[in-house]
């Protein structure tokens, strides 16, 4: 059944009533539907009454005939000609099942091996590729891009940004834009930060916005109209081709940025780079892989595990983010010490910058002391290890919790006998860190 009809379906407008997901994931769902009624060339209302009468005349489970469709369907789907990604086959599976279970029908457990990526989904973007990239791009591309690759937001995220997120959190003096928002896809609240750039970008793209020209062209005049900012609850960024039904009663709704029009923002911005993929691959220029870049620069240059996840709107993992609670001045400052490696165009100087040169000489400094204990304690430690270890095993489970409360309480920082504030600093957040685990321990 076609996209279109399979929304119009009864047995499939049953199926969304009782399912509580998000727009996107119904669109997942729905497409995975439509493969699999053109693959059985049966309907919803026919492949519910199949399953119903087979399980209430207790059909064996390997004879059903979802049983027998759903691995087919995935061998399908794995071998056509237009190469589909694990996590997309993944996703038309998921709706399938979920369509199933919503009424109640047993069926087995259907392996797929979400965990490989295709090789050409692998490519993050580096500052050379988004250089060339931002060459083609006009204020709201150029704007987009920026704010993705440095804040490591995801399009849906970038997308329902207001314009009082950005004024409230500019900052005149530094640049930096402070944004506290909530991730639409986990419900996680976090902050994270926008560089001088892409702030920069983002105050052209409003002066675009707010621009006024003498004309007697009703048409145009009606174009600028519809581009100017209302009021600060508006969306940051809007189409760029919006509906005249908007002047009749100034919906956003009807200027906003979603999903598909994001994606076609960043398809046209591959044709203008002569980027564009074959069908049935991913984009190299997408809203995920400006996160991927944020992802990488920030681990790869120093950022821990724990202010990148903050800054992604990650969740953090068991219960560690009710133990984690962010100080957005100390944020900021941290943020700021990666900014030059954020940078992709603006003249800021990596080798000239302050904080790369302090973080030049810390990675130099806690080198050489990493350096120096491993040398002097690795025969040491490898010996105490493996009797650990072996120790550990004899013990029951709550004594092993007891034995690893002992172990992390006694982590201490090491530091030189004339610590710099820098080394203070790094001994007070690993001793921060010490307790959260710790406190994570106890509660188990």
């Amino acid at each position: 059944m076609e996209y279109a009809d399979l929304k119009k379906d009864k047995i499939i407008q049953d199926w969304l009533k009782q399912i509580n997901v998000r727009e996107t994931t119904i669109n997942n769902y729905l497409m995975g539907m439509r493969h699999f009624t053109e693959f059985t060339k049966m309907s919803p209302e026919q492949l519910l009454e199949i399953a119903e009468d087979e399980q209430d005349d207790n059909v064996r489970l390997r004879k059903r005939f979802v049983n027998i469709k759903l691995p087919e369907f995935r061998d399908d789907l794995q071998k056509r000609e237009k190469k589909l990604a694990p996590l997309t086959i993944k996703a038309y599976l998921t709706g399938v099942k979920s369509f199933y279970n919503s009424f109640d029908i047993d069926f087995k457990k259907v392996e797929i091996d979400d965990t490989k990526l295709l090789q050409e989904n692998k490519a993050i973007p580096t500052i050379s590729d988004i250089r060339e990239i931002l060459k083609t791009c006009d204020p709201l591309e150029t704007a987009l891009v920026l704010c993705g690759c440095c804040s490591g937001m995801d399009g849906n995220t970038l997308c329902n940004l207001r314009v009082r997120d950005f004024t409230k959190g500019f900052d005149k003096v530094t640049g930096i834009t402070t944004l506290s928002l909530r991730r639409l896809k986990t419900g996680e609240d976090f902050v994270t930060f926008l560089t001088p750039e892409a702030s920069e970008a983002i105050l052209n793209y409003l002066n675009l916005r707010a621009r006024t020209i003498d004309t007697i062209d009703k048409h145009r005049a009606a174009q600028l109209e519809k581009q100017k900012v209302r009021s600060d609850e508006g969306y940051l960024f809007v189409l760029k081709r919006i509906s005249d039904k908007y002047l009749i009663d100034y919906d956003e709704e009807k200027r906003k940025i979603k999903r598909p029009a994001l994606m076609k923002i960043y398809r046209d911005i591959s044709t203008k780079a002569n980027l564009n993929t074959k069908k049935g691959q991913f984009n190299f220029i997408r809203s995920h892989n400006f996160r991927k870049f944020f992802d990488s620069t920030m681990l790869n240059n120093g950022c821990d595990f724990f202010h990148v996840e903050e800054f992604m709107g990650h969740a953090l993992p068991g219960t560690q983010k009710h133990y984690f609670t962010p100080n957005i001045e100390e944020l900021k400052t941290y943020y700021s010490k990666f900014i030059p490696y954020l940078t992709i165009n603006s003249k800021i100087s990596i080798a000239e910058s302050k904080d790369y040169k302090n973080a030049i000489e810390e990675r130099d400094h806690y080198k050489a002391l990493a350096t120096k204990y491993l040398v002097d304690n690795v025969e040491l430690l490898n010996a105490k290890g493996e009797l650990a270890a072996m120790k550990f095993k004899t013990l029951n489970p709550e004594q092993q919790k007891q034995e690893l409360i002992k172990s992390v309480s006694e982590i201490q920082s090491v530091m030189s006998p004339n610590p710099t504030d820098k080394e203070k600093e790094h001994a007070d957040y690993e001793i921060k860190m010490r307790d959260m685990v710790l406190q994570i321990l106890r509660d188990k």
